[in-house]
């Protein structure tokens, strides 16, 4: 819908009873917004503050005699080009001010136009640094992480290591405890052997001892017990003889 009605009438009217008298109507759109009419001759001035120019009718047939001047039209003849050239300068300059307001407006848009804009770019920018800066910040972050990431593990490898040498060096500490208590412990029964063999050999030798001891005791008892025999039968041998001389009244030789 237009703001400006395409459509412009123009009414004369009786100024004493209000009637109205003629109206001329238009509707092509070439002059809008009249606010001032002056019928000059056969032509019909319009003023308009809207538009840069006075708009010209010219009356013919019935028109002239309808729109004929009466005495205040008469009256106002005189002056009515200077009031026509004056509402045209009036127009001019009321279009050249709403010009000059609206390269203004238009200016003052741009200009805002062009600091939003700037605004615009200088918060793109400024989000595309704290971008960048976020993205570096993660880079870094993430790069901190894996070198305590690479270091932790390093320790855990280093600690795990050392756990596994340590490990190694207890199980090689305790083999060599191993082998020294199992090497103690063959020498102990090494030595417990040779003790009891030591012993088994001495008690062998003892009984041989004894056994030869026993021999030889049992030897001389056997030459005792036999000159004793000896002895015996020879002293009966003698008690006999004796018995015997008794009995013949001999005399005997007794040998101690």
């Amino acid at each position: 819908m237009a703001i400006l009605p395409e459509k412009v009438s123009i009414v004369r009217f009786d100024g004493n009873t209000g009637k109205i008298l003629d109206v001329l109507q238009g509707n092509n759109g070439v002059v809008k917004s009249i606010s001032d009419v002056a019928v000059v001759g056969d032509s019909m001035y319009l003023g308009s503050p809207v538009n840069g120019f006075v708009g010209r009718l010219q009356l013919l047939g019935n028109l002239k005699g309808q729109f004929a001047q009466t005495e205040e039209a008469a009256k106002f003849k005189s002056d009515s080009g200077a009031q026509a050239k004056r509402a045209a300068e009036e127009a001019r300059a009321r279009q050249a001010a709403e010009e000059a307001k609206a390269k203004k407006a238009a200016e003052e848009a741009e200009a805002k136009k062009a600091a939003e804009e700037a605004k615009r770019a200088a918060e793109e920018a400024k989000l595309k640094k704290a971008a960048e800066e976020a993205k570096r910040a993660a880079e870094e972050a993430k790069a901190k992480k894996a070198a305590e990431e690479a270091k932790k593990a390093a320790e855990e490898a280093k600690a795990k290591k050392a756990a596994e040498e340590a490990k190694a060096k207890k199980a090689a500490e305790e083999a060599k405890r191993a082998a020294e208590e199992a090497k103690a412990k063959k020498a102990a029964e090494e030595a417990k052997k040779a003790a009891e063999e030591a012993r088994a050999k001495k008690a062998a030798e003892d009984a041989k001892k004894a056994a030869e001891a026993a021999a030889k005791a049992k030897s001389k008892q056997a030459e005792a017990n036999k000159k004793i025999s000896e002895e015996e039968i020879k002293t009966n041998k003698i008690s006999d003889e004796v018995e015997k001389a008794k009995v013949h009244g001999d005399k005997v030789k007794t040998e101690l």
